[in-house]
């Protein structure tokens, strides 16, 4: 979604989150082996849960919908559809 400015010139963002956010922060100290696996393990991840979020999304659970100014969150809801 693009971003919007208000008359303030402060800028607003309305987006869709697809799956939960984790804090898995990737070190920059870290050896080429620890990012390999942590890519690894966040693609298994995905692969694995991947079918049971469609599933559930058909079957109409909520999406979150995050609402942010300046880059700051400062509103979620939830939304069917």
């Amino acid at each position: 979604m693009p971003d919007v400015s208000d008359p303030n010139g402060v800028r607003w963002s309305v987006h869709r989150q697809w799956r939960a956010r984790y804090s898995n922060a990737v070190n920059p100290t870290d050896t080429g082996d620890a990012l390999i696996g942590e890519l690894t393990f966040n693609l298994l991840q995905i692969v694995v849960t991947w079918p049971f979020w469609f599933i559930a999304k058909w079957l109409g659970v909520r999406w979150k919908i995050v609402i942010e100014r300046d880059g700051t969150v400062v509103g979620e809801t939830l939304v069917r559809g």
